[in-house]
């Protein structure tokens, strides 16, 4: 019997499988990735999109990166040192633009998308525009790949943030502030009016601020529920209340760079109000958290106070 991605998979026409590999080019951004997890990955996208690009940030693996690319025809990018997750998309973008692509495709290197993700975000970006909506980036439904349980799409109101992760029987898409850049399909042509990712928040944020921008300049991003992935979310969960609350840990590194861009975008006007309420008040509390019952306690809370010092300050860039 076949399974429901596969139901969907088979439902598709066979021309409109061939327009989208015609159309979009996607851009994996690595850096010291698995190499077994980057070739599957290369394998299910290289059916569902014309072109990849991939922009490996300096891992010091190029041989074995060349030669997994050159299997899938992939086009390799290979720095020399890490200029961060938001100028290796920027560079993927480029050179998608420069081969006439209609759309771009952003994935991370530990993603995992259903056979027919970029089928159903099209599909679902052709519905969507039928309403009249400007789209920015349309992205899939994640499923955390620890727990399998979906990660909530985020749409904020003039006083709350609403989570958008259980829809009815007809939703098959939704409104959201920002999609996570992995997964996310792009129009080559809203980068004109939106622009392109900002590099000095070299990473972390890097999607939210591009998502709010773009609603500033009218523009909307919308999840879409038919469109399936897999997504590692940081290391391993911290386990709060005898393992009955999770939160999402990462290194001391990623969070100096998390609270530092939280501070930078704090202070942008085009941010709602109610968005910098619900983040500050949730990272004032994983701050105490991330500072008393973590095993590196102080390092995290140095780096904490380090990244929102620069953020004040207005330093960016690579720490």
């Amino acid at each position: 019997m076949a399974s429901e991605k596969e139901k969907h998979v088979n439902d598709a026409p066979a021309a409109v499988h061939d327009h989208i590999k015609q159309c979009v080019t996607a851009v994996i951004v690595t850096y010291m990735p698995n190499l077994e997890s980057l070739s599957s990955l290369l394998k299910t996208l290289s059916g569902q999109c014309e072109r990849m690009i991939l922009v490996d940030n300096a891992s010091n693996q190029n041989d074995q990166l060349s030669d997994l690319a050159k299997a899938y025809s992939c086009t390799t990018i290979l720095l020399h040192e890490n200029i961060g997750i938001a100028a290796a998309h920027n560079m993927g973008i480029i050179e998608a633009i420069s081969l006439r692509s209609s759309h771009v495709l952003l994935m991370d290197q530990d993603s995992e998308p259903a056979p027919d993700m970029v089928y159903q975000l099209l599909k679902a970006e052709e519905e969507i525009k039928t309403f009249g909506h400007k789209v920015a980036a349309i992205g899939p439904e994640h499923r955390d790949a620890r727990t399998n349980k979906p990660s909530p799409f985020i749409s904020s109101k003039n006083i709350s943030v609403g989570k958008v992760s259980s829809p009815d029987a007809n939703a098959r898409w939704c409104k959201a502030d920002f999609i996570i850049s992995s997964g996310s399909l792009i129009d080559i042509n809203v980068f004109n009016d939106i622009g392109m990712m900002e590099e000095p928040l070299f990473i972390d944020c890097v999607d939210i601020e591009w998502g709010f921008r773009a609603a500033s300049k009218g523009y909307q991003c919308f999840g879409a529920f038919d469109a399936k992935m897999i997504h590692a979310i940081g290391d391993k969960p911290l386990l709060l209340f005898g393992g009955a609350r999770q939160i999402t840990m990462h290194s001391p590194l990623r969070h100096y760079y998390f609270y530092r861009n939280l501070m930078v975008l704090c202070k942008r006007g085009y941010l709602p109000g109610s968005w910098k309420a619900h983040v500050l008040f949730k990272s004032i509390l994983q701050l105490i958290i991330f500072s008393t019952l973590t095993k590196q306690r102080k390092e995290h809370f140095l780096m904490i106070v380090k990244g929102v010092y620069h953020g004040l300050t207005n330093r960016l860039g690579k720490l």
